[in-house]
């Protein structure tokens, strides 16, 4: 083990690693920002907002993991139900490996970003 990982806590690591599985979905909705208005299309806009809440969770999560992780865990599960209940009721006719795809890449990070930072919560208060 190098002898900086010896350093960091574990809770801190667990933050690390939330922290990290957070920019995947926030990179992507910013991506598709860009490419959207960088095309023409102001509707793009849209996914800022969608990233907002992602970006203010992260950033919270260093200061109320316990928080944080809830709040992630509740709305990221929220938001799949919503997300699966508009694709079972006629959404877009996408390709299955396409739809797993967007809900691995979009929705996964934030559930396990919140259950690690739930678990680096409970882990600074030792229960």
């Amino acid at each position: 083990m190098s002898p900086y990982l010896r350093q960091v806590s574990v809770p801190n690591r667990l933050k690390i690693a939330a922290s990290a599985l957070l920019v995947v979905p926030i990179a992507v909705l910013l991506l598709f920002t860009a490419g959207e208005v960088a095309g023409g299309d102001v509707s793009g806009v849209q996914h800022l907002a969608q990233a907002a809440p992602l970006i203010l969770l992260l950033v919270a999560g260093w200061r109320y993991p316990r928080t944080a992780g809830i709040a992630l865990l509740a709305l990221g599960i929220l938001v799949l139900g919503l997300w699966l209940f508009f694709l079972l009721r006629g959404g877009p006719s996408t390709s299955g490996a396409g739809l797993a795809a967007a809900g691995i890449v979009l929705f996964a990070p934030p559930l396990v970003a919140g259950w690690l930072f739930l678990k680096a919560g409970r882990t600074e208060s030792g229960t």
